[in-house]
């Protein structure tokens, strides 16, 4: 989970306009899905680790790359079972780690108030706006609450190490409960919240923070889209 939260950091990179940060990411996306080569994945996986970087997350990506490890070598040996080439079923699986890695760069490259100003920018809904980067903002406090949660219970006893599944649905019934009521009650807090500080009294509310494109970024967007042209056609 913590691969895919943003944490502040002091970065050219991050220090870019917010939509320059999300078209670079959505390119390295796209590109991911698009590459079916295994040569071109490779460089393109190289290209993704100098961003990495170059923005000092390289931690994070490294963290993400964990996650996708094992599904990436599950996608290899499936392939190969299935009597495929190595080459064809090694491109596969370098695709799905580039998709994950990539998709990572999205969400610790970007704050939740950067992504709520893009909301605003391209004119979605004030309401939607407000869900998705309340969703945003509650990722992290849910995970830290999980952890919290399972260390807690750990300490009296509960097993989850457990190999019978019919046990470990038990067992995690005493985690999910309670986070069920936390999220419940922080939600209901928010509510209070928000109605005190007046949402929704004014129609064109200021925003805390403004963002501009300038020179920098107009540069760093046409390298990065001149370089991932490059390896993908």
């Amino acid at each position: 989970m913590k691969a895919y939260v943003y944490q502040e950091r002091n970065s050219w990179f991050l220090r870019r306009d917010p939509r320059t940060k999300i078209m670079i990411s959505l390119m390295l996306i796209l590109a991911s899905l698009v590459i079916f080569n295994f040569y071109r994945s490779i460089i393109l996986l190289a290209l993704i680790i100098i961003i990495s970087i170059f923005a000092k997350i390289i931690n994070k990506t490294i963290r993400s790359a964990l996650v996708g490890i094992p599904f990436s070598a599950f996608i290899f040996l499936t392939e190969v079972i299935a009597r495929y080439s190595w080459l064809f079923s090694a491109s596969l699986s370098i695709r799905f780690f580039n998709l994950v890695i990539s998709s990572s760069l999205f969400f610790t490259t970007l704050s939740p108030d950067e992504i709520e100003f893009i909301t605003r920018w391209i004119k979605m809904p004030r309401d939607v706006s407000f869900v998705v980067v309340s969703s945003l903002r509650f990722i992290p406090l849910l995970a830290t609450d999980l952890n919290q949660i399972v260390e807690v219970q750990m300490s009296r006893g509960l097993d989850l190490e457990t190999r019978n599944p019919v046990k470990w649905l038990k067992n995690s019934l005493p985690i999910i409960i309670p986070l069920i009521v936390i999220s419940v009650l922080r939600s209901q807090q928010m509510a209070e919240a928000i109605e005190l500080r007046g949402y929704g009294a004014s129609k064109k509310p200021t925003q805390l923070l403004e963002f501009k494109f300038n020179v920098a970024d107009l540069a760093l967007l046409l390298l990065i889209f001149v370089l991932v042209l490059m390896i993908t056609v």
